[in-house]
C-alpha cells in the first residue's frame, strides 16, 4: 500500500514516510556542521555535531569545526555549556592535529582559541597562561598586555605591551 502511495504521489517510500537522510560521511557531517554554523542555527547544530562527533570522535576536521560551532554558540549566546564544550573540544582537537590538512590551521592558533573561550568563562588566568606557554616569537604579546590591564596587573602588563610595540616599530 505504501508503495502505491509513493507511485501515486510521484514520490518517494522515503519522502512519504517522513525520513531525511541525514549525515553520513565524515565530510558530510563537517559541511553540514559549517552550514548550521553559518545559519547561526546553533541548536541545529549542535545537534549535529554531537551525532557526528559519536560517528567519527577521532577526526580531527569533525571536531575542530563542532568546537567552532560550540564557541560561536557561546559567542552569540553566552551559553557556559558551550563554553565548556568548546574548551573540551578545542583541546581534544590539539590532539589530533596530525590529522590535519589545512594550513591555516595551527596548534598555536587551537591554543589561542582556547584562551579566549577561557576569557568568555571569565577564567583570566587561565587564559593568560595558554597565551604565554604558546606565545611564539612573542605573538601573543599584545593581548596578553592588553588582558593583564583590564584586570588591574599594569606592572606585568608594562613588559608584554612594550615588547609588542618594539616587534611593531622593528616591522
Amino acid at each position: 500500500l505504501i508503495c502505491e502511495m509513493a507511485a501515486f504521489f510521484e514520490t518517494s517510500v522515503d519522502v512519504l514516510l517522513g525520513y531525511e537522510w541525514k549525515i553520513s560521511t565524515q565530510g558530510n557531517a563537517v559541511d553540514t556542521i559549517k552550514l548550521l554554523k553559518q545559519a547561526k542555527r546553533f541548536d541545529e547544530g549542535a545537534a549535529e555535531a554531537e551525532k557526528a562527533l559519536q560517528k567519527y570522535p577521532n577526526r580531527f576536521d569533525v571536531v575542530y569545526q563542532s568546537a567552532d560551532l560550540y564557541a560561536m554558540t557561546a559567542l552569540e549566546t553566552h551559553d557556559k555549556h558551550a563554553m565548556r564544550r568548546a574548551l573540551d573540544l578545542f583541546n581534544r582537537a590539539c590532539e589530533l592535529i596530525a590529522q590535519n590538512t589545512d594550513p591555516s590551521i595551527h596548534e598555536t592558533r587551537l591554543r589561542n582559541r582556547i584562551a579566549s573561550v577561557y576569557l568568555m568563562l571569565g577564567e583570566t588566568d587561565a587564559a593568560v597562561e595558554q597565551l604565554k606557554h604558546y606565545n611564539i616569537e612573542g605573538l601573543n604579546d599584545g593581548q596578553i598586555g592588553f588582558i593583564l590591564a583590564e584586570h588591574d596587573r599594569a606592572e606585568e602588563s608594562f613588559a608584554f605591551l612594550s615588547e609588542a610595540q618594539r616587534r611593531l616599530m622593528i616591522t
